[in-house]
């Protein structure tokens, strides 16, 4: 079976299941699409405690002062990297929305997480031959799996669910690279609507997802894209698509 890439990960499954098309123009033309500006904000924030973390490790630990100087440099410097559709005008509230949750994580999260790996690339073959490949934010020395995300709201019960695809991807990699039974599945949600960031959403989930259902789902997607399948799939998400403004079929859709 051959894939773009040579191998699937959850990204490529989670954007050709939300528009074949969509996932032709970023793996097949390989364009570069535009971000929000709450996106832009969270890839910051993950390169930040992945710093932190990565010197945790090797034993140095970082003040606040640190973290946040990290923070503010690379919001300024990385946007010559990014197409950040709407964050002009509002870059000094995007940017302390992002420098309030890093605070929120310094001093309420961080020393309850025991880093063992962090953005550690997994790969494993599944039966069908597939190469499965995933970058875990962080293993916790217990083998939890941890995932760091940014949120303007609470988690709803349907989104955590639609989310958990790719933690039992994880954890899928996990048990095929470590001789560990069933590792936990942790999520830490920062929720900051404007500026003030005074919560956070931690979520234990001992998820006991079929792994086989897993493969065949991966496998199903993973025959689609080989067979250059890729429709267009309209409807709301095309407004606040990544690729809208290239996209030759976009429908407008109120």
């Amino acid at each position: 079976m051959r894939l773009p890439r040579g191998y699937i990960s959850y990204n490529q499954i989670r954007i050709y299941k939300s528009c074949p098309l969509k996932y032709y123009y970023k793996y097949i033309e390989e364009k570069e699409g535009s971000i929000n500006k709450r996106v832009y904000t969270g890839l910051i924030f993950h390169s930040v405690l992945e710093f932190c973390f990565k010197n945790i490790i090797k034993g140095i630990n970082l003040s606040f002062s640190d973290l946040r100087d990290l923070y503010l440099n690379l919001f300024k410097d990385k946007k010559q990297e990014y197409k950040i559709v709407d964050l002009r005008g509002n870059s000094e509230k995007e940017k302390n929305r992002g420098l309030n949750m890093l605070k929120y994580f310094y001093n309420n999260i961080l020393l309850s997480i025991n880093p063992l790996m962090v953005e550690k690339e997994l790969l494993a073959k599944l039966p069908s031959g597939i190469i499965l490949k995933g970058i875990v934010d962080l293993l916790d020395k217990d083998y939890s799996i941890i995932d760091f995300k940014t949120s303007v709201n609470k988690w709803s019960k349907s989104k955590i669910n639609y989310s958990l695809i790719q933690m039992e991807i994880y954890k899928y990699l996990v048990l095929k690279n470590f001789n560990v039974s069933s590792p936990t599945i942790k999520y830490f949600i920062f929720i900051a609507k404007n500026m003030d960031c005074n919560r956070c959403q931690s979520l234990s989930i001992d998820d006991t997802s079929d792994l086989y259902v897993l493969e065949d789902n991966i496998y199903r997607v993973a025959q689609e894209i080989s067979k250059g399948n890729f429709p267009q799939i309209p409807g709301k998400q095309c407004n606040y698509c990544f690729f809208s403004d290239i996209c030759t079929k976009k429908m407008s859709v109120h």
